[in-house]
């Protein structure tokens, strides 16, 4: 009988996010006010997913927190012709601060500012705990990551700048590109007349109720996940209401070839194989189970 306009309604209301912010000031404060930075390392600091792409909602804790280095990058060449390659490593200038530096220094500033109690060091991310004012962050070291689409003799290259970390876990480098992610959902939200990122935080709702009962693992349909499966549905099919971008949304899904889609950002697959890709069969039962709990609403 499908969920009734009321409850979408709810669904689709992003959830507070100043306690987001001020969590992200504190930690951002916390990095600038550390003195033991090497001379002339220059890093940045930003919010990345839900809640700097308004699709957070109630019930949303973790806070993802970007600490950028800039004074360095890593290149992805891929893209050169043998010239060019030969061209950019003349031009090289080898780093003496790289990310395993940075990652540390990192590290010992928030320590010396939240403790070594509230303070967890992981794989990919730091976990700062959470207190009275602030809610439960991830602080991920990244450095700038650079794709290189040419390279001239004489006049600057073209990149495409995103970020990457290295995880030891699997031993590789994780790439991403958050801040075209952030403006191609702004893009997405405009070309869809405002109807996107509502629909975003109705289906993580929905998820969360199949997580609560016990549908579905919390690890099946990631917010990232969710975002880009929703993000490959043509424009043409946001509008009118709630339920009706649902149903044409998850039926044009469905008949969709899902290997096409690409990640928010543009710049990459949705699915594939390896940790920084989506599954299509855990797509595909993250799906099913929405239909279904659609379907049997009560």
């Amino acid at each position: 009988m499908g969920i009734p306009q009321t409850q979408l309604d709810t669904w689709a209301r992003q959830g507070a996010i100043q306690t987001a912010k001020n969590t992200h000031e504190t930690i951002r404060k916390a990095l600038d006010d550390w003195n033991h930075f090497p001379e002339g390392i220059n890093f940045v600091t930003y919010l990345q997913g839900s809640y700097v792409n308004d699709t957070n909602i109630r019930g949303d804790s973790d806070v993802d927190v970007v600490v950028e280095l800039k004074t360095t990058y890593l290149p992805d060449l891929t893209k050169l012709s043998h010239r060019e390659k030969a061209l950019y490593e003349k031009d090289r200038v080898p780093a003496d601060y790289k990310f395993d530096d940075f990652k540390i220094d990192v590290l010992d500033a928030l320590f010396a500012r939240f403790g070594r109690n509230s303070v967890k060091p992981g794989d990919k991310a730091i976990k700062i705990e959470k207190d009275s004012n602030r809610v439960p962050a991830d602080v991920v070291p990244t450095i700038t990551h650079r794709r290189f689409v040419n390279y001239y003799e004489d006049l600057s290259p073209d990149t495409i700048e995103g970020i990457s970390l290295y995880s030891v876990r699997e031993q590789d480098w994780i790439i991403n590109y958050p801040k075209k992610h952030k403006d191609n959902c702004i893009a997405k939200q405009k070309a869809t007349n405002g109807w996107f990122k509502p629909l975003v935080r109705v289906v993580k709702n929905m998820r969360t109720r199949l997580v609560d009962n016990e549908v579905i693992s919390k690890e099946l349909a990631p917010s990232y996940f969710i975002e880009g499966l929703l993000f490959n549905v043509p424009n043409p099919k946001f509008g009118k209401s709630y339920e009706d971008t649902f149903v044409e949304s998850i039926n044009w899904i469905l008949s969709a070839e899902k290997s096409s889609f690409i990640c928010p950002n543009a710049q990459q697959n949705l699915f594939g194989g390896g940790g920084t890709f989506w599954s299509e069969e855990n797509a595909n039962t993250f799906i099913d189970a929405l239909v279904k709990y659609w379907n049997e609403w009560v």
